[in-house]
């Protein structure tokens, strides 16, 4: 990703209790790339985790009006991402509506302003 700037490390305990580095970054042109620093799961396992988060940023973008940057910027400062990182065992069996609801709801407890 030649002049992609990357995100935050953010290491995501996963549904299979293993732990990988990757790097989410949201760039300029209203997409989100995930690129893999240090894998020490299966890739099966991250792949969906990642795959349903990235998912919720767009979905929840969509619902507040925000491109995907914005949205991974205020989930990623308000703890939206760690919530879905550490309840994804039980979040990812919910509708993406209720999710979206969710998250929102806890990134208001940490001080987001989105309602």
């Amino acid at each position: 990703m030649e002049g992609a700037s990357p995100g935050p490390w953010i290491a995501y305990r996963l549904s299979c209790n293993l732990k990988a580095g990757i790097v989410i970054s949201a760039q300029t042109d209203n997409s989100i790339h995930v690129q893999i620093k240090k894998v020490f799961v299966t890739l099966q396992c991250m792949d969906r985790q990642v795959s349903y988060i990235v998912a919720v940023i767009s979905d929840f973008a969509e619902r507040f009006g925000l491109s995907n940057p914005q949205a991974y910027r205020y989930l990623a400062r308000y703890k939206g991402i760690d919530f879905l990182q550490e309840f994804y065992d039980v979040e990812h069996t919910l509708s993406f509506e209720d999710v979206v609801a969710d998250v929102a709801h806890y990134c208001r407890n940490n001080g987001g302003a989105l309602a």
